[in-house]
């Protein structure tokens, strides 16, 4: 499969599948998808052959195209525990030769060898998974493999306030000049191929060069004796650079840049890394008025076949909305899949560049990136960059922001990482405590109007409630002037009185603006109808049996049903 609910087309005629090991023992594991490759030299171990083979062979087995490890994480943890199990076995004074010869005193030295830490405990898990099942391993070893293994609890604390401020404000800062160079170089780009520049000038020439970058990944360059490359002369000075970096890179993210977009990805969605990094392009239809909707296929491979995906959808539709960081990194990779097609390996992942790495000789599709790797890690480390965490970034966004469950149940959300976060904890008693004291104040301020249902048809009336004190003593206006307020602010007055003749209009208002409630933008309807609603909810609620409401939205005349629409649209107000 290419992706969600796509079908693989057909590999060209003569085509078969690449081996998975080869005869130098080297296990090649290519993830689904565009998630990239690597490659692990068993024979690198301090082992003997045979055993080298026999490790060799359960990770083939696993990373082939039908296996059980699809996604690189899966089989680049196993390596390293393999690895470290390697170097103690070789240190043993009689190391084995087979999995047939490693027995359970050997494995019970190798746990025992191991840290009583999450590292520790994890590769000792990783290694009797890796272990078991293989037709060598001998009763009183698969006994001790059997063994559990105590589980780490989620004791890691989400970050403060302060300590995400610091880095999403370092990632914006990063991600901001990046758009910056990019769509600058995207418009002289096309500035350029419509010969909007003078021939042989500096901006004609940096024009060249990015025409350049997009068809070889390569500035126009010569290479010194010594193997060196150097960007021709004349291009130095409008480029500013000899490497020709300052060329490639107006057009593609660095290493640091996506990792920066990645962070403020997860910062606004909460998702999961293994997610954000192996996002493909959403689908994205016009929502009108310049608003577009994204549609985000999201995959959570540990949960496995079609429960794996879900859907989510962000609408774009201005600076703040949830879907505006996506179409900004879109625009911002959009180049490098370009460059992509060009190299001939088309890609619909988010997350594209060039990679940094040049070889002599390097054919045109090497120079192209995929996704995110463990190189932009360091790269983002070394650059001096506040750590991340991206578990206490997902930790921090879901429970301290979005507050609800995000690929996984509310189980696992509340036993995860809402009830052992020390910092949530402290944060809930002041939300608690100022939540309580809004509901008070709220509760207090939700209905002013009295109610009377037997009805005082002596008092003027609007067509919400009765005005007890009449027009001119109004808390709206000043003293003996008329009331000019919107006749939905009735409610919110001490002097009005709601008789049983007003029921049915108010009844109806309230079944239009809950209408409106799913036609609008929230943020619209929260300004614009919100305090009106809930008065009228309370209303109903408080003062009106549930049948009775019912019943009055029978009664609605034709000529209240024209009021309540004129009302809303703001032709008449008082």
């Amino acid at each position: 499969m290419t992706g969600y609910g796509k079908r693989s087309t057909r590999p060209p005629e003569g085509w078969t599948r690449p081996r998975v090991l080869s005869e130098g023992l080297r296990v090649k594991h290519v993830a689904e998808g565009d998630g990239g490759s690597k490659t692990y030299d068993f024979s690198s171990l301090p082992l003997h052959r045979d055993l080298q083979t026999q490790l060799a062979l359960i990770m083939a087995d696993r990373v082939r195209p039908t296996g059980v490890w699809r996604r690189l994480p899966s089989s680049t943890q196993p390596w390293q525990a393999i690895q470290a199990l390697a170097v103690f076995m070789a240190s043993l004074d009689q190391p084995p030769t087979s999995v047939s010869e490693i027995t359970a005193d050997m494995w019970r030295s190798w746990r025992h060898s191991r840290t009583d830490s999450t590292g520790g405990r994890r590769y000792v898990r990783i290694t009797a998974s890796y272990l078991l099942g293989h037709p060598h391993v001998t009763n009183g070893l698969q006994k001790e493999l059997s063994r559990r293994v105590a589980r780490d609890k989620p004791d890691e604390p989400s970050y403060s306030e302060d300590e995400m401020k610091v880095r999403r404000d370092h990632a914006t800062r990063i991600f901001r000049k990046a758009e910056e160079r990019i769509c600058g170089s995207v418009e002289h780009l096309a500035l350029f191929r419509a010969g909007h520049f003078a021939v042989g000038s500096d901006d004609y020439l940096v024009g060249e060069a990015l025409e350049s970058v997009m068809a070889s990944g390569e500035v126009p360059h010569y290479r010194a004796k010594r193997g060196n490359r150097y960007v021709k002369s004349k291009y130095r000075g409008p480029l500013g650079n000899r490497s020709g970096v300052e060329g490639w890179n107006r057009l593609f993210l660095t290493s640091t840049e996506r990792i920066a977009a990645v962070f403020l990805l997860m910062n606004e969605n909460g998702w999961n890394w293994s997610s954000v990094v192996a996002l493909n392009l959403p689908t994205s239809v016009s929502a009108g008025e310049g608003s577009v909707m994204h549609l985000v296929k999201l995959r959570k491979p540990k949960r496995g076949g079609r429960d794996s995906y879900e859907d989510r959808s962000l609408d774009d539709f201005g600076p703040g909305s949830p879907g505006r960081l996506l179409s900004r990194i879109m625009t911002v990779t959009e180049p490098a899949r370009d460059f992509a097609k060009t190299a001939g390996v088309p890609t619909n992942r988010l997350f594209v560049s060039r990679t940094s790495a040049l070889r002599e000789g390097s054919n045109l599709s090497e120079f192209v990136r995929i996704g995110v790797d463990e190189g932009d890690l360091v790269a983002w480390k070394n650059s001096g960059a506040p750590s991340i965490n991206w578990r206490r970034v997902r930790k921090t966004v879901n429970t301290r922001y979005l507050r609800r469950p995000n690929q996984n149940t509310q189980n696992t959300h509340d036993s995860q990482y809402a009830l052992g976060d020390p910092n949530l904890h402290v944060e809930m008693e002041r939300v608690i405590a100022a939540g309580l004291a809004k509901a008070l104040d709220h509760a207090k301020a939700t209905i002013r109007a009295a109610v009377d249902l037997d009805g005082r048809p002596d008092l003027p009336s609007t067509p919400t409630a009765h005005c007890g004190e009449g027009t001119l003593k109004s808390p709206f206006a000043a003293l003996g002037e008329p009331c000019l307020v919107s006749f939905l602010l009735c409610l919110a007055c001490p002097l009005a009185v709601v008789t049983t003749s007003h029921i049915p209009f108010l009844a109806y208002l309230h079944e239009c603006l809950g209408a409106l409630r799913t036609s609008m933008l929230t943020e619209s309807w929260n300004r614009r109808w919100r305090d009106s609603f809930e008065r009228l909810d309370d209303l109903r609620e408080n003062y009106v049996y549930e049948p009775s409401w019912r019943l009055a939205l029978q009664k609605v005349t034709a000529d209240e049903r024209t009021t309540a629409v004129l009302l809303i649209q703001g032709q008449i107000a008082a």
